[in-house]
């Protein structure tokens, strides 16, 4: 009896440790936040320039053109609407695939492969779009408008490091960790299913790194009316490659788990795991 309190009691040790280990993990946004980038995308993906629409009503001066630019944009918006839409829908079947144990990873493969086509599609337009709006406001005007940017992005970011103060950071797939944890009958295995969270954590983590650079603080081209389009492509491409490698860790953690649990362990595990990936409501 003794010896079985004392190897559970080493269990809790070891998942605990763990947990803290992941603490240096932790992320200022939550889970569903970030997936909701992940899979939607975020308001500088579509303009670049986060507050563009809002700038434009503030600093453009001229009314007509003012209203032409403002049309331009509401046109943008539009198609990254009709996107999102189609995203969300396919969202609901990335859920359903991951939680059956008979998807392998071509199925995985070949579904987000049409997603990032779809999306690279929208990207492309809303690019030419934005460009040629850029190029519609004066110099004077692009100036306030990036200042007020970028003041804008200043603010969203003191007020999520207060709201972490205040709530704690996250640590993402804590949960998970903690079913594991409660279904798990050997050791190694159970080792194996949180180094793949850790490994998943650290996808997320770069991708959000890479998504958090596209402000006008961090990135000049962005507000270069001068900068080619093969520049904004580059962004671009970097991002999704981000978004691509969280994806790929995403699908590798479902192979993981499959091959090193049982059907009732399988059903505990990905229920929460896939529980955790609830999308945010805005």
């Amino acid at each position: 009896k003794l010896r079985v309190e004392i190897e559970a009691s080493v269990k809790v040790v070891a998942i605990h440790s763990k947990i803290e280990q992941n603490k240096f993990k932790t992320m200022i946004i939550g889970l569903a936040t970030l997936i909701t980038i992940l899979f939607f995308g975020g308001a500088n993906e579509i303009f670049f320039i986060e507050k563009l629409e809002k700038g434009v009503k503030e600093y453009v001066v001229e009314k007509d053109r003012k209203k032409e630019i403002l049309e331009d944009l509401k046109s943008s918006k539009k198609v990254m609407k009709a996107f999102r839409k189609i995203e969300k829908k396919e969202f609901g079947k990335w859920k359903t695939m991951y939680q059956d144990q008979n998807t392998n990873e071509q199925d995985f493969h070949d579904f987000f492969s049409q997603l990032e086509k779809e999306r690279i599609s929208i990207q492309n337009q809303v690019i030419d779009e934005t460009m040629l709006v850029l190029g519609k406001i004066q110099e004077d005007e692009l100036e306030s408008i990036v200042k007020y940017s970028g003041d804008e992005y200043d603010k969203a970011k003191e007020k999520a490091l207060n709201k972490t103060e205040k709530k704690g950071t996250e640590i993402l797939f804590l949960k998970t960790i903690q079913v594991i944890n409660e279904v798990s009958t050997d050791d190694k295995k159970e080792t194996l299913l949180i180094d793949g969270l850790d490994n998943l954590t650290n996808a997320f983590e770069n991708f959000y790194e890479s998504f958090k650079s596209i402000n006008v603080r961090e990135n000049e081209i962005l507000i270069d009316k001068q900068a080619d389009k093969e520049s904004i492509h580059k962004i671009k491409q970097e991002l999704n490659g981000a978004r691509k490698s969280c994806f790929t860790e995403v699908i590798g953690y479902h192979s993981l788990v499959k091959s090193n649990t049982n059907p009732e362990q399988w059903g505990s595990i990905m229920k929460a795991f896939t529980k955790e990936l609830e999308i945010s409501p805005k």
